[in-house]
């Protein structure tokens, strides 16, 4: 008896710990040498999103890595958004994404960079839109988008980051 009640008691514990815990896929590399820390106050705020899709995409909804500065920044997960406090100036903003391609469903990376001027003390949004090549495969590429259309992109989507959840990105105004 009292071996099944701990049984119980420990998928109980898992299973509770589990809806407190963020199931999140975006990892951000803290050491990437244009992060700036939230005290400096000329840093441009950046909200990077990767929007749901409105159906399954294969290998396209894979992890995405997303390079700035010609340095890995972070790989980024379908349906997620995070904030990053980075230097000001330009920027190229690269985006690694899988896709399957051709009449034999042939597995390939596609890379899109598009480059940015970041302006300080301003808050800036990217958005990893993407692209359906149908059989030449599907892509995501960086596009600079306002706050209105960011606060469209991020329904149903996770704001990963303490940072990005203490100043998530507000819905529309109904």
């Amino acid at each position: 008896m009292l071996k099944h009640t701990t049984w119980r008691v420990g998928v109980i514990l898992a299973l509770t710990s589990c809806m407190f815990c963020a199931c999140t896929v975006t990892t951000v590399d803290r050491n990437h040498p244009l992060l700036r820390p939230k005290s400096d106050g000329l840093a441009s705020k950046v909200y990077f999103i990767r929007p749901r899709t409105e159906r399954y995409m294969g290998a396209a909804d894979n992890r995405i890595q997303v390079e700035v500065g010609r340095t890995h920044l972070m790989a980024m997960g379908k349906g997620e958004y995070t904030l990053l406090r980075l230097l000001p100036g330009k920027v190229r903003v690269k985006v690694s994404s899988d896709t399957t391609w051709g009449p034999k469903h042939a597995f390939d990376t596609r890379v899109h960079s598009r480059e940015f001027n970041l302006k300080p003390a301003e808050t800036q949004y990217i958005v990893m839109t993407l692209v359906d090549g149908e059989f030449r495969g599907a892509y995501l590429k960086p596009e600079m988008i306002d706050a209105k259309r960011a606060s469209a992109l991020i329904k149903g989507a996770v704001a990963v980051g303490e940072e990005t959840q203490a100043e998530p990105i507000l819905p529309p105004e109904l």
